[in-house]
């Protein structure tokens, strides 16, 4: 199979959109790094891209925040050189967006999908979950809860058994695989023999507060799903970067 015959897509966490601007129009180092020496070398042809942070705003915002907003989501565009799409501010304040390369994909507008629509349509799903996989061959060992002391996030992230232990919530991953959503990266591992794809998605350089949540190392969390089986199939490769 040639270069031309593939298809790369990426799902990237920056940790709150590499922040707010130190003055009005200087993108954060953060931000620079993250899009100039991290994104833009993988030219990725579908980038899914969380925790956007200071790239929307609500409708009510001041100008000056709506004007920072577009001048960062322009800018990562053209860093890219692919073209963006911003979903609306929901509860939260870390919206998605997804990027694509127009060589590859052509699409002319954004539309906003209720949910079920198109149920029977190819799906390829990216998300922060903040939960945890089915450990089925797993690199990463399974987190000690019994060494985690920030409460709060234990209890957003793990259950509490009968005994009095605590395991990872795996919820979100139960759900999916019941609804026939696949892990490509569970995939790699297991039948393609990459077991580097099952590495942790938050490592050494990754948030702090959250692995020291988790007692201090190397996590592996959140996913990326097919909805067909032979979609998942034609993945040839599954990397993980920190």
């Amino acid at each position: 199979m040639s270069a031309q015959d593939r298809i790369r897509l990426m799902l990237w966490t920056p940790q709150h959109d590499g922040g707010p601007e130190d003055q009005p129009g200087v993108l954060p180092t953060r931000w620079r790094q993250d899009y100039e020496e991290v994104l833009k070398p993988q030219q990725a042809d579908w980038l899914a891209m969380l925790e956007l942070k200071y790239s929307q705003t609500r409708p009510d915002a001041p100008l000056a925040e709506k004007g920072a907003a577009q001048r960062r989501f322009t800018a990562a565009q053209q860093t890219l050189g692919m073209r963006g799409f911003r979903s609306s501010v929901g509860q939260r304040a870390n919206p998605t967006a997804l990027f694509i390369r127009e060589s590859v994909f052509a699409s002319s507008r954004q539309r906003h999908h209720p949910v079920g629509h198109r149920k029977h349509a190819a799906c390829w799903l990216f998300g922060d979950t903040n939960s945890y996989p089915v450990p089925v061959g797993e690199q990463v060992p399974p987190i000690d809860w019994s060494t985690v002391t920030d409460i709060v996030h234990r209890r957003h992230r793990a259950i509490k058994q009968p005994d009095g232990t605590w395991v990872s919530c795996t919820e979100v991953d139960e759900i999916m695989l019941d609804c026939g959503m696949h892990d490509p990266a569970c995939w790699a591992a297991h039948r393609l023999g990459q077991a580097t794809a099952l590495a942790a998605t938050i490592g050494n350089s990754g948030h702090q507060k959250l692995r020291n949540g988790c007692g201090g190392g190397p996590v592996l969390l959140d996913h990326h799903r097919s909805g067909r089986l032979e979609f998942l199939t034609k993945a040839l490769d599954v990397a993980v970067g920190d």
